[in-house]
């Protein structure tokens, strides 16, 4: 995804897509992501936000450890088209994969502490 996160193209970065939208007759999808970052901030979002560490980068295809920032006000809902995803010049094909079973669980636990405690920051 390009650098500033509300608007395409620009310096690449990471995402985590958390949801969905298909409008199967009008052929045409939007996805619900949430903004990775180099800046880690462990003491101060890492029960917020869902840090990759230097141990799974390698595992996620991410090129260093990464905080996906699940604030309310920073997920996006941008159409799925390549004006939003498309292919960064530092590397020859856009990188998708899945969280390993430990990331998933880790998310879950976030998300839910972050409905419990009604945190949307």
């Amino acid at each position: 995804m390009g650098g500033n996160p509300n608007i395409p193209g620009g310096e690449h970065h990471p995402c985590l897509v958390i949801g969905r939208n298909i409008n199967i007759e009008e052929r045409n999808g939007r996805l619900i992501v949430a903004y990775g970052t180099g800046t880690t901030k462990d003491k101060t979002r890492g029960q917020l936000d869902l840090i990759i560490s230097g141990s799974a980068v390698q595992e996620h295809h991410l090129a260093k450890p990464t905080r996906f920032d699940l604030a309310t006000v920073n997920r996006l809902d941008v159409p799925w088209s390549e004006e939003w995803f498309s292919t960064p010049r530092s590397q020859p094909a856009i990188v998708i994969s899945q969280l390993n079973d430990a990331a998933m669980v880790r998310l879950k636990e976030i998300r839910a502490w972050r409905k419990t405690n009604n945190r949307t920051d």
